[in-house]
């Protein structure tokens, strides 16, 4: 798999992760808040800026730094 690919199918990940916690979450099939979803919005947005990093897209890139922080916060509280 070529580099470019693969950090493609990382973002991909990381646009799942990040949909699927907050539509389980608003769906009820997990707490909002919860280690389940701040997990999936950590490695989310952990995903997302490694793609992002791959483009020098610097607004996704200072989203998900604070995302992944704001997640970390969560958890370790």
């Amino acid at each position: 798999m070529k580099q470019r690919s693969l950090t493609e199918f990382i973002g991909w990940y990381g646009f799942a992760a990040i949909l699927g916690a907050y539509a389980a979450s608003n769906l009820g099939w997990f707490a909002f808040g919860g280690l389940a979803y701040q997990l999936l919005n950590l490695t989310g947005a952990v995903a997302l800026l490694i793609d992002a990093w791959a483009d020098r897209n610097w607004q996704v890139i200072a989203l998900n730094t604070v995302w992944a922080i704001v997640a970390v916060t969560a958890i370790l509280r």
